[in-house]
């Protein structure tokens, strides 16, 4: 990662942004309320998704020519951070992230129009369905087809893991339309509405309290103006969402660990043991600081990361792929750590501790884990110093 500007200094505008989303969600989103929703097995709710909708949080990372705020990817962090420390279950990973911004990035006129001020008004969901059950974290091996038929296409395929796919309007397929499986070149992105005939989805709840689905296409036709983009030509499209995705994974991360120390802490104080609270005794004081210096150093590189990514530097692939290796190894320990903390609690649903290092689970096991992140990683250096 040599190279980067290890400067990473935040606007006013940025400061606000933090203070607003951290006292918003501590103040509408308890641990007990989010619990109910998850119980109900939705993709969040439907007040929430409105209050951010007012917010301009839905369009924060859009373009101000389709209507949004024209917000960075530094924003999109901040605003994740919150979203982490709330273990908040709201769809913008999907809808935002992965959705909304690929069709602000790939649409034509017509199709940024139809479908960006539904989602900046939050009318409209959409889910990013790019991963298929044989090809792991491979978003370029893609077996799903699209041929063409008459005055446009015909899908069929399967997609793994979709998330947020249930409760969307429209689902942003990638099949290929060329070339072999593993070919970078014949891919192309479609826009399919959840309801056509052909699109069957078996929903499911995650580990974290989020739901996604198995998507099945089976001979589902669309109109050419369903192609997003180039035809052929989605698969640089696809990698710049992968990117978001895992800016923004990173920004949830950095919020777990703040929200699992903060517990830890304050159940540090309140339990006794011995007439004491367990914050007097030395060796759990050592123990607590380990963790306040593993959220710090994870903050840090998370940051440089999305820091290095906004500003388009040229070791920001890298930065990306060590801070996601980070989050899923260092990362993962410090939350286990404060699970450990708090004993047997810890382990009960009606506690949120536990949930924090679910969620960190789940973070590290989208678009790769650690061995794939470190993997990338290793790439990345050697392709820099040939």
């Amino acid at each position: 990662m040599t190279g980067l500007d290890l400067r990473v200094e935040l606007s006013p505008e940025q400061r606000m942004l933090q203070d607003a989303a951290a006292r918003y969600l501590e103040k509408a989103y308890g641990f007990q309320e989010r619990q109910a929703i998850v119980a109900a097995g939705s993709d969040g709710d439907a007040g929430k998704w409105r209050d951010f909708a007012q917010m301009g949080w839905l369009g924060l990372p859009l373009p101000e020519s389709d209507g949004g705020n024209g917000g960075s990817a530094l924003d999109l962090f901040l605003l994740a951070q919150a979203f982490g420390k709330a273990l908040a279950v709201e769809p913008y990973l999907s809808t935002v992230v992965l959705g909304a911004m690929t069709v602000a990035a790939a649409g034509n006129a017509a199709q940024r129009a139809r479908i960006l001020p539904g989602v900046i008004a939050g009318r409209t969901r959409l889910a990013f369905g790019c991963t298929e059950p044989e090809s792991g974290y491979a978003l370029l091996d893609v077996q799903t087809r699209a041929r063409a038929s008459g005055d446009g296409f015909v899908l069929t395929g399967d997609k793994s893991v979709v998330l947020g796919a249930a409760s969307a309007d429209h689902l942003l397929i990638s099949a290929r339309t060329a070339g072999a499986r593993d070919s970078r070149l014949g891919i192309s992105l479609f826009l399919v509405d959840r309801t056509a005939p052909g699109v069957t989805l078996r929903p499911y709840g995650t580990i974290d309290g989020r739901r996604a689905a198995e998507v099945k296409l089976q001979e589902v036709r669309v109109g050419r103006d369903a192609l997003l983009g180039e035809l052929h030509g989605a698969a640089a499209r696809i990698e710049h969402a992968q990117a978001l995705g895992i800016v923004t994974l990173l920004g949830e991360a950095v919020g777990c660990l703040e929200g699992a120390l903060a517990c830890t802490v304050e159940y540090h104080r309140n339990r006794h043991q011995f007439g004491k609270p367990l914050s007097s005794f030395q060796a759990l004081r050592h123990r607590v600081a380990d963790l306040y210096v593993a959220k710090e150093e994870t903050r840090a590189l998370c940051l440089l990361a999305a820091h290095a990514h906004a500003a388009g530097e040229p070791g920001a692939a890298q930065a990306l792929a060590g801070a996601k290796a980070w989050v899923g190894q260092a990362g993962r320990h410090a939350a286990e750590e404060a699970v450990q903390l708090h004993g047997a609690i810890a382990i009960t649903d009606e506690y949120v501790v536990g949930h924090y290092l679910k969620r960190i689970i789940a973070i590290d096991r989208l678009f790769g884990d650690t061995g794939t992140a470190l993997d990338r990683y290793i790439e990345l250096g050697r392709a820099a110093d040939a």
